[in-house]
């Protein structure tokens, strides 16, 4: 079992794991997995053609994605999605590449996969960047250590030799702590207790309202209707009041923003999923097009922002790699302070709890900060001023 950082060299790793294998048994099977069909496609099929002569080949099957070797051998890829239409086969060799990523692994590996290596004695190579929150390959990971028969190495970034030191240094102001350590650093980093533990006093300041332009996170629910209104202060994100309405829908948050701030600019993070719905029930009206009405800036992408994504855009405004913190709040933001300082994962699990009192806020905040960091403002924090 190998946990390897980015870029570490482990797809040719596996390569060259599997011509050593098909070349040194005659009549061997071997077997490629990734997470997908697509995924294993794209990860290695190109580089097993390139490192293999042609001369070693007697048969290719494009579609299939399975070579036939000149001894008898053969390399076939597939996805660990469809790893029940490998039952009744066998495998010398089995290598499941980015198996952090495979869903269901468990039930997989027990029923269809450990029984192609049985009457083979086969060997297999779990190599994969560390990720997810699954009790079981953590489990078996720790065990490999100890366990007959079974054997562990890490390796980080850095030690692939592909990835220059100013890149990693690069990666860690890009990247929240979290990411960056399981990213480049090879370290399974548990999804669980606090969603956003580095969040503390530094973060919070007494703040006042600069009279630059408004930007503002919305999360659209009816009660607690959850909004967070900040400024971009020059290399950082200020946010200086909340509002939290109950028993409310778009049309009144809209007209409580454009009372307080009747003659500024307001641009608005919202849930992306408002161009298609409505909190107003009757209007006709999407949540954009209401918040749009009343003269609101919506910056949105159509599709919905990934949970991971919105979590550790926010981590790295609390907090990134290289210890820089760009998020600042006002004491005066009471829910938002206490709701970064509570929400937790839900159990077992890589996502903040559902069913939390504090995901709204923290919501709201997300939205905004992945709207910054994706550009779609006329500014961004973390690379200077830049316009679009």
């Amino acid at each position: 079992m190998v946990l390897a950082g980015r870029r570490t060299g482990k797809t040719w790793l596996s390569v060259a794991e599997a011509l050593s294998t098909a070349m040194g048994t005659p009549g061997s099977r071997v077997h490629y997995l990734a997470p997908t069909l697509v995924m294993s496609r794209a990860i290695a099929w190109d580089v097993l053609k390139q490192r293999i002569p042609a001369a070693w080949i007697s048969r290719s099957n494009e579609t299939g994605m399975e070579l036939r070797l000149t001894n008898g051998s053969t390399i076939k890829l597939g996805g660990l999605d469809h790893a029940d239409a490998l039952r009744g086969q066998s495998s010398h060799f089995l290598i499941l590449d980015e198996w952090c990523y495979a869903r269901d692994l468990r039930s997989s590996w027990q029923g269809a996969l450990r029984p192609l290596l049985s009457t083979t004695q086969g060997r297999t190579l779990w190599i994969s960047t560390p990720a997810g929150s699954d009790p079981w390959s953590r489990n078996l990971f720790e065990g490999a250590a100890s366990n007959e028969g079974w054997a562990r190495w890490v390796f980080q970034s850095i030690q692939g030799g592909w990835i220059p030191a100013a890149e990693i240094e690069e990666a860690k102001r890009e990247l929240d702590p979290v990411m960056f350590r399981q990213e480049y650093c090879a370290s399974w980093e548990m999804m669980a207790g606090a969603v956003y533990p580095r969040f503390g006093e530094e973060n919070i300041q007494p703040l006042e309202d600069q009279g630059l332009p408004i930007v503002a996170g919305l999360d659209f629910n009816v009660s607690p209707y959850c909004c967070v209104i900040g400024q971009v202060v020059g290399d950082e994100l200020h946010i200086i009041r909340e509002l939290t309405l109950h028993d409310a829908d778009t049309d009144q948050m809209a007209l409580k923003l454009r009372e307080l701030y009747p003659d500024r600019r307001i641009s608005v993070a919202p849930d992306p999923t408002g161009a298609r719905r409505q909190t107003s029930a009757g209007m006709g009206i999407t949540d954009h097009g209401l918040l749009r009405r009343h003269g609101l800036t919506v910056v949105a992408p159509k599709a919905p922002w990934r949970i991971h994504d919105k979590v550790s855009v926010t981590r790295w405004f609390v907090r990134s790699a290289d210890g820089q913190r760009r998020l600042r709040i006002d004491p005066g933001c009471k829910r938002l302070i206490q709701s970064l300082r509570s929400i937790e994962f839900a159990e077992g699990k890589s996502v903040p709890d559902p069913s939390s009192e504090y995901g709204h806020s923290c919501d709201s905040l997300g939205y905004l900060c992945l709207a910054l960091r994706h550009g779609l403002l006329p500014y961004a924090v973390g690379v200077g001023p830049r316009f679009y």
